[in-house]
């Protein structure tokens, strides 16, 4: 079932990445809030889910940045002057359903992020 979550979050973010204008479809990646292995009930949860580009996915993943309750982007420890300017002045895209659950970006942000 996870490429009907993939088509369908892709869908949601009109199938383009969240953060820039990238829309390859080989090139987005649906991304996991919490991550896949942590939390089984939510694993095919579209609002466990954002559509990034395979750049800001690793940089998602890694905890290098996450998201506030208001979509705002909030840098990891590990962003250092090179990850925030490349990320300065990107705004995050709501998308048209089911938006990131702030649970599951406080648990991002505070787990991954550190």
């Amino acid at each position: 079932y996870q490429s009907v979550l993939r088509n369908a979050v892709l869908y949601y973010y009109n199938n383009e990445c969240s953060l820039c204008n990238i829309n390859k479809s080989d090139l987005l990646v649906c991304s996991h809030i919490i991550p896949w292995n942590v939390d089984k009930e939510n694993r095919l949860n579209p609002s466990n889910a954002i559509c990034f580009c395979v750049l800001h996915d690793k940089l998602f993943d890694k905890g290098y940045f996450s998201l506030d309750k208001d979509y705002n982007i909030i840098f990891g420890s590990k962003a250092d002057v090179q990850i925030k300017n490349l990320m300065k002045g990107l705004r995050f895209k709501v998308p048209l359903y089911y938006k990131p659950d702030p649970f599951f970006l406080d648990y991002h942000y505070n787990e991954i992020c550190k």
